[in-house]
């Protein structure tokens, strides 16, 4: 299992935007193998870990064709995962338009779960809020659950892995372990609402 700490996400985690809108929606472009290097070769959290020159990283275009986007990047250092939303269901096309904002959702959930149940989510290095990508560890040689699954394999301890992250990340994220108004700062934040001054309610 990916060993992590809290520390970690706070410490090397970069972002890049605010909130979405619609000069957001306008500027966003979609990545391609030939364009990644030449876009994120400049953000400092993407080529210290990849490393090299990055017109000359080694990337490759992983997804499962169903909803987004995603690259593995290698270089003389090491190697990140790159994904990025699609305005649309990729498997349809643009006559099926999605909303790029659930990039933002997912970089949350990914930072949240990482400090209630440190190790088993992977790092995240950078987030481009205008640009729906996030840019985490890459976990090697790791497998997909889902592959092991169909093809029969018994993962042990599956369950127990389970359980516990669940446990962790629900008991954590209430009110039973934060204070209130904690909680209700983290989920304005999480939902991309402007927070509100609690003071005045």
């Amino acid at each position: 299992m990916n060993l992590t700490t809290t520390a970690r996400y706070d410490k090397h985690t970069t972002i890049s935007g605010g909130g979405l809108n619609v000069a957001d929606e306008q500027s966003y472009q979609a990545l391609a193998v030939d364009t990644l290097g030449q876009r994120l070769g400049g953000v400092e959290a993407v080529a210290r870990r990849v490393g090299g020159d990055p017109t000359q990283w080694q990337i490759r275009e992983v997804g499962d064709g169903n909803l987004n986007l995603v690259f593995i990047v290698t270089g003389s250092t090491g190697s990140v995962v790159v994904k990025q939303a699609l305005p649309y269901v990729r498997m349809v096309g643009e006559s099926w338009p999605l909303p790029l904002y659930r990039a933002h959702f997912e970089y949350y959930a990914l930072v949240r779960q990482a400090k209630r149940a440190p190790g088993v989510a992977p790092e995240v290095y950078h987030f481009d809020k205008p640009q729906a990508l996030i840019v985490m560890e890459y976990l090697h040689p790791h497998v997909i659950l889902r592959r092991k699954l169909i093809s029969g394999e018994r993962v042990a301890q599956l369950g127990e892995a389970i359980g516990e992250f669940c446990a962790r990340t629900a008991f954590r994220g209430s009110e039973l372990s934060m204070a209130s108004p904690e909680k209700k700062g983290l989920f304005v934040v999480g939902c991309g609402i402007r927070p509100l001054s609690w003071a005045r309610i």
